[in-house]
């Protein structure tokens, strides 16, 4: 009889750090979209008038509203989500996630932002979905708010736009 408990036992545990895992990629997703309408519009690659502002994790993002724009960034992340599950799946670890501004011509990267995913610590083995997510999306805040400190300050220092 108890090692037919064992056996539930370790299922459920498995579907849950399988769920974990889901909503780990899934929110990292929302964060690179967050941050490439951001870069878009901070940059000036856009004209403002593009842009929606929303909220994201407790601060007010910028969303390209241009079907083309946001298309295409969907596209990117969709294509990013298959590499995250299967790093996921064999308990390795995408390492980072780069977003590169060409210049008009498309031959040269003039600006590089990269987000180190490993660095951010947060193993789904270890802790608990609330903890795990509280955690997380005070993370975000942080990084948002700093991206668009960045921005601000890059453009009044009269740096060249993309």
């Amino acid at each position: 009889m108890s090692v037919d408990i064992d056996a539930q036992h370790s299922n459920d545990v498995l579907a849950a750090l399988h769920t974990l895992r889901h909503q780990r990629n899934a929110f990292i997703i929302d964060l690179l979209e967050t941050v490439m309408h951001t870069v878009l519009n901070g940059r000036g690659i856009y004209p403002a008038r593009c842009f929606d502002h929303v909220w994201v994790y407790g601060v007010q993002s910028p969303v390209c509203r241009h079907p083309e724009v946001a298309g295409w960034i969907r596209k990117q992340l969709e294509a990013a989500r298959p590499l995250l599950a299967a790093a996921s799946s064999q308990r390795a670890a995408v390492e980072r996630a780069v977003i590169a501004v060409l210049d008009p011509s498309g031959s040269r990267t003039i600006e590089r932002y990269v987000f180190d995913l490993r660095s951010a610590g947060y193993d789904v083995t270890a802790s608990c979905e609330a903890s795990l997510m509280s955690e997380a999306e005070f993370d975000v805040r942080a990084l948002l708010l700093r991206l668009g400190l960045v921005l601000c300050y890059w453009n009044s220092r009269c740096l060249p736009r993309a």
